[in-house]
């Protein structure tokens, strides 16, 4: 069965803490990452991942939860440019010249190890501003997108407007398009007139503890 987005959270979050990291995850970690209440939604989470055989876990160890078949010799990686900032507030001036570039295994993108993609599918901006907070998406977090110009409804986006980018949820209707953020104390922007260009739509997030 599918995975819902707030289970592949789980599992990539735990993928990218274990890259970081070398060792596994609390399940506090994977609480606060999340947002929950409780350790038994985590618990529920994790014990679904399990059930799928996505993940190993130990129940009494505090970090031994073991993702499945991950890391092995034959896992791949994608190189992605990191191109500058992007905006989670006001949009800013953010797409430079790339010289870093992030490391990332496949199957965080859902890309299958032997797939052949291009070179420039994807890229990263590390986001700056608390917009998108409630998306769980912070300041510091690297947005990994990919290189699309069409977006559909409730997808967050890189978002061009007037020379500067932005990272927001997009919504188009027969008048207008609209760039929401995910955080109550910023507005979202109304477009009409001005000419929008979609530069990509985001794929994942990697954040270094």
């Amino acid at each position: 069965m599918p995975l819902t987005d707030k289970q592949t959270r789980v599992l990539n979050f735990i993928k990218q803490f274990e890259i970081a990291n070398k060792k596994a995850p609390t399940q506090k970690e994977i609480k606060d990452f999340m947002g929950l209440k409780s350790f038994g939604s985590v618990q529920k989470y994790l014990q679904y991942l399990k059930e799928e055989g996505l993940i190993d876990k130990e129940f009494n160890a505090r970090r031994g939860i073991k993702v499945s078949q991950f890391l092995t010799p034959n896992s791949a990686f994608l190189e992605i440019p990191i191109l500058g900032n992007i905006a989670a507030g006001g949009p800013i001036l953010a797409i430079q010249n790339h010289e870093e570039k992030l490391t990332i295994p496949k199957d965080l993108l859902g890309v299958n190890n032997r797939s052949s993609l291009p070179q420039d599918h994807y890229f990263a901006l590390k986001v700056k501003g608390e917009s998108m907070i409630n998306a769980h998406i912070k300041s510091g977090d690297m947005a990994i997108c990919e290189k699309r110009n069409t977006a559909s409804n409730g997808e967050i986006v890189v978002a061009l407007l007037d020379d500067e980018v932005t990272l927001k949820y997009f919504y188009k209707s027969s008048s207008q398009i609209e760039l929401r953020p995910a955080n109550d104390h910023f507005m979202p922007l109304f477009i009409t007139e001005r000419p929008l260009l979609i530069l990509g739509v985001l794929k994942a997030l990697w954040r270094q503890y």
